[in-house]
């Protein structure tokens, strides 16, 4: 109660030419109950994790944050849908 969740999802490509080899697509929900600056620090060490152990690959944040700002701790992101769904 109270806790977000994340999913993480990793793909790979057995291919000779590629710009990346993997993908890695994580799901993120911040419930807005939730203590946002505990939230986003955990979000930022398993993204830090995950570039640090894939860097050749691309990694894809999907998120409902209820108005946590990811920017404030992964500032090299970008947010491009910028309304409530």
């Amino acid at each position: 109660q109270g806790k977000g969740a994340h999913r993480d999802v990793v793909v790979h490509f057995n291919t000779k030419h590629r710009e990346f080899s993997s993908i890695i697509l994580t799901t993120v929900y911040i419930p807005p109950q939730a203590d946002k600056s505990r939230a986003l620090k955990a979000l930022y060490e398993t993204i830090n994790r995950l570039e640090n152990s894939h860097p050749e690959a691309v990694l894809i944040v999907v998120w409902d944050f209820n108005r946590a700002n990811l920017i404030m701790v992964l500032p090299k992101y970008y947010q491009h849908i910028n309304f409530p769904t």
